[in-house]
């Protein structure tokens, strides 16, 4: 059986961890302005409903208010909603967060996958980028 053998620089230590941790908050960053970009350019096209665009005047879904937006935020290389209460539905930001990206079903509303849809968009570039930084930081 082949054996692949691989030179590793150094010792793996606390600068590697050091430089993990800035790596995987780069990506986040990078993450949370597409996912803002995507959501305010609709860029998948989402649509309400009809009642809802008499109502909101608006047929672009996530964006009225500016709130949901305003609570996604970068926190130690992870992208996340922030605590709070969404002042038009009454919801926790986490409920609406979730309500928004799966919908319900019962209720007719498949959802806006908004998230899912940029992580799948942003994962080649991510294998990329780990490729490139594993590379340049594990390797000889």
């Amino acid at each position: 059986m082949p054996v692949l053998s691989v030179k590793i620089k150094g010792e793996i230590n606390e600068n590697f961890a050091s430089l993990c941790e800035g790596f995987v908050a780069r990506l986040a960053n990078e993450f949370y302005d597409a996912l803002v970009s995507n959501i305010r350019s609709n860029k998948y096209g989402f649509s309400n409903k009809p009642s809802t665009i008499k109502r909101k005047h608006s047929a672009i879904p996530m964006i009225d208010s500016g709130e949901y937006i305003s609570k996604i935020s970068v926190e130690k290389g992870k992208v996340l909603i922030q605590e709070g209460t969404h002042t038009i539905t009454g919801i926790s930001f986490g409920e609406l967060s979730d309500l928004l990206e799966y919908g319900r079903r019962d209720k007719g509303f498949m959802g806006y996958p908004v998230w899912r849809k940029t992580l799948e968009d942003m994962r080649p570039y991510f294998m990329k980028e780990w490729e490139k930084f594993v590379q340049a930081n594990l390797f000889e």
